[in-house]
């Protein structure tokens, strides 16, 4: 939701020609590839894992957009600096899906849904929080079914158990 959101924001489609990198292999990356890939940049995207990070910082001054997709615990411990941006191409989209403003993307700050986009010296900044809110029901709809299947598959009998040890009487 929140690449095509952002590009949306930001006014300009994926294209083969657009150059994105992918920060991160957990869901919320994926899904950005996902995403990018259906909107037609599917020969231009390259994911970058912490295991390959090194390979992003040699080349990352090459890439149109940028979606960061991993959470950092160090705040201090930034996978872009404001360094970097001095490096970036005229223009870039940073996308910052694990939205923690200030951490990951040291340089991002939070956006909001009236004004999704930051401009930090010629880059734009999207880091909107909790944007699956921004399609209410469908993520209504995936988070109860995830967790009715989670209910469903436990024992009844631990439920029991669980009632019972916070004082509730069931027979």
């Amino acid at each position: 939701v929140g690449t095509i959101h952002s590009m949306l924001s930001y006014g300009k489609l994926f294209s083969s020609t657009t150059n994105i990198a992918i920060l991160g292999s957990g869901n919320v990356s994926q899904g950005a590839m996902n995403a990018a890939s259906k909107l037609g940049a599917i020969d231009n995207i390259r994911m970058f894992y912490r295991s390959n990070l090194d390979e992003f910082y040699k080349t990352y001054s090459e890439y149109d957009v940028i979606i960061n997709g991993i959470a950092v615990t160090d705040p201090t411990n930034h996978m872009l600096t404001y360094d970097h941006v001095k490096n970036m191409k005229k223009g870039t989209l940073v996308v910052d899906l694990a939205a923690q403003p200030g951490e990951a993307v040291e340089f991002s700050k939070e956006t909001t849904y009236d004004e999704p986009l930051l401009k930090v010296d010629d880059i734009f900044v999207y880091c909107i929080r909790n944007i699956p809110s921004l399609v209410y029901r469908t993520a209504s709809e995936v988070l109860s079914e995830s967790f009715t299947n989670w209910v469903f598959k436990r024992d009844l009998q631990e439920y029991i158990d669980l009632a019972k040890e916070h004082g509730y009487n069931i027979k």
